[in-house]
């Protein structure tokens, strides 16, 4: 089952807007990550967002939609490979990339799981930017997960 980190916005500028696309792909590509903006499938519980809000989905790297390896926990194996990149590490450039979107607005949404999984299955918190990284270690560094929405505020 592939997995899916997926944010949303209530950005509704066009030029702020148009700004912060740029900025957050010179983010992900310093860390050889990815955006996409466009979806080719769309997840469950999407559908009420997708046409009212900003929405992305941070992927393992520029070319293809997917996070397997980046949510892939330390000393786990994906296909026989391993992220080479700590845990933590992983999810301080997402912390950078949530920070640069909260200069903007004052919350944004993250929703972290597997495809398929309705709103209802989702296991709601809210959490301020500075807990992120602690929360998303203590959460999200395990082999099994829950599917996680977040509510990340300043």
């Amino acid at each position: 089952m592939s997995k899916f980190c997926i944010g949303i916005s209530e950005i509704q500028d066009k030029k702020q807007l148009l700004y912060l696309k740029k900025e957050l792909q010179k983010i992900l590509l310093k860390y050889d990550l990815g955006i996409f903006y466009e979806f080719s499938y769309v997840e469950p519980f999407l559908k009420d967002y997708i046409d009212k809000y900003f929405c992305f989905s941070i992927s393992d790297n520029p070319n293809y939609d997917n996070c397997e390896m980046l949510l892939l926990p330390d000393n786990s194996y994906l296909n026989g490979h391993s992220n080479q990149i700590s845990f933590k590490t992983r999810m301080e450039y997402i912390k950078c990339f949530l920070e640069k979107i909260l200069e903007q607005v004052s919350m944004v949404e993250l929703f972290i799981g597997d495809s398929g999984v309705e709103f209802c299955d989702f296991d709601l918190y809210t959490v301020g930017i500075n807990d992120f990284l602690d929360f998303a270690v203590d959460k999200l560094n395990k082999t099994i997960i829950s599917d996680l929405h977040l509510i990340i505020t300043e």
